[in-house]
């Protein structure tokens, strides 16, 4: 009897051994080698599943992950793989990077300071380590740590330490360490910044200055303003710059406006726009091929991979709610709004995604302004000579903010209440997240008009307080 429990033991969950987990991990480093990073990270992901403590693959799922821009993800692979094993190549080195990327300049140094503990990769510990430096203003101990890199052999080193020159406003200098370095493009930038110096002189132009051209999207935002003075009138149009294909190359989407007061978008002027990026610096309206146009009257846009399929989605608050566009990766999207769950039907200015449980999907935050009603609302300004005017705010009932939790399978759960987000009513205007006390959790900041903004502290239990 014990034998045939142990078989059927056996058979669910299939006998793994750390051979399978090899044929994962070859698998993941041959996609990631012929440039698929989503199924290297799915082979990667069943590596480590596999082989929890595996730091090799540990690392290279933190890898694919980074090579996507899922930072957050690629963290707690990358800091495992560095604590289990500090001697797999580049490890530490890597988490160090991405700790550099997303501005954490104290604990990037001290995984680099722990990728030189050994003594591979030396060379581009050190390089990691002085940009490091150079990002929290230790500009003398970074020339020291681009110099010490450069002897131990770190490959990046010389252009890296041309550029830094370049950033301290010494560009002959810049000039000699990157013809050194043979970096072409690089060297073409800074004498360029040179020749369009007054005096010549190093340092003379600002090596940070910055030019921008002109390029006019094919639209005109449109708000439906008959001059009766409707509130919404005055806060479109929300932009999101995304890389909806997947081409490495942003793209525009702009929330456009609608009749007022009926609210309906009833010819292409009013349509919510994509524009896709044409790598010369204009851009070619591909809405009707997209599929985004929307209806009703669009306020906000957030865009992220909600359902984590690798492809970019948006959602676009409004005065009638959210509309949700699930990213199909052929250059259209689909209106999953009505089974995602994100049916509230609350005037929303702004949304935006997050991981609030840490359970690598992101999650929808949603700012509500104000009860508004184009049939109720209020006459403000002088009846002749002034005329009509927009009513101040505190003329209309504050609302509180939704939270949606992603449940994994292309739903959403409104977890406004039982979060705490709902309990405090606002004039919501935009939304930012940040780890603001360190403890590895995201927090939420929400800006309110003509009262005070909304701290919510991540209690780390489903709840903010």
């Amino acid at each position: 009897m014990g034998v045939r429990l142990f078989l059927t033991f056996c058979v669910a969950v299939s006998c793994l051994s750390p051979a399978d987990s090899w044929t994962a991990l070859e698998r993941g480093k041959q996609a990631l080698g012929r440039g698929d990073l989503v199924a290297a990270e799915r082979a990667f992901e069943e590596a480590v599943r596999l082989e929890p403590e595996n730091a090799h693959a540990l690392k290279f799922l933190g890898q694919a992950y980074s090579a996507q821009e899922k930072l957050r993800e690629a963290e707690p692979p990358l800091r495992k793989a560095c604590t289990l094993n500090p001697a797999e190549e580049n490890a530490c080195y890597y988490l160090g990077r991405l700790l550099y990327t997303v501005g954490r300049l104290v604990e990037a140094r001290s995984a680099f300071d722990r990728a030189l503990t050994q003594r591979a990769g030396r060379g581009r510990s050190l390089d990691g380590l002085a940009l490091t430096l150079e990002a929290a203003g230790d500009f003398a101990g970074a020339e020291r740590g681009f110099r010490e890199a450069i002897a131990a052999g770190g490959s990046t080193a010389p252009v890296d330490y041309g550029l830094f020159l370049f950033r301290q406003g010494r560009l002959r200098e810049s000039e000699d360490a990157l013809a050194r370095a043979g970096a072409q493009t690089e060297l073409a930038r800074v004498r360029k910044a040179e020749r369009e110096s007054p005096t010549g002189a190093p340092g003379a132009a600002s090596p940070l200055s910055v030019q921008f051209a002109e390029s006019t999207l094919p639209m005109i935002l449109r708000n439906g303003a008959t001059g009766d003075k409707h509130l919404p009138e005055t806060m479109l149009g929300g932009v999101a710059v995304f890389d909806f294909d997947n081409d490495g190359w942003p793209d525009i989407f702009v929330a456009n406006g609608a009749t007022m007061p009926g609210l309906e978008k009833i010819d292409a002027s009013f349509s919510n726009r994509l524009f896709h990026n044409n790598r010369d610096g204009t851009f070619t309206d591909v809405t009707a091929k997209a599929g985004v146009a929307g209806a009703g009257y669009s306020m906000g846009a957030a865009a992220a991979d909600f359902d984590n399929d690798g492809w970019v989605d948006i959602a676009v608050t409004g005065l009638r709610g959210i509309t949700l566009y699930r990213n199909r990766g052929d250059g259209s999207f689909e209106n999953v709004t009505a089974r995602s769950g994100l049916t509230q039907g609350r005037w929303g200015v702004a949304a935006g995604w997050f991981d609030y449980d840490n359970d690598g999907w992101l999650d929808l935050f949603v700012v509500h302004y104000v009860a508004w009603d184009p049939a109720a609302e209020p006459f403000c300004g002088d009846h002749p000579p002034g005329g009509r005017t927009y009513c101040h705010p505190r003329f209309y009932a504050a609302q509180p903010n939704a939270l949606f939790h992603n449940e994994r399978n292309g739903t959403f759960r409104d977890v406004s209440r039982e979060s705490g987000i709902a309990a405090h009513l606002g004039k919501g205007m935009g939304v930012a997240f940040g780890d603001y006390d360190g403890d590895g959790r995201l927090d939420v900041m929400v800006t309110n008009d003509t009262m005070p903004n909304f701290l919510f502290r991540n209690q780390g239990d489903g709840t903010f307080r």
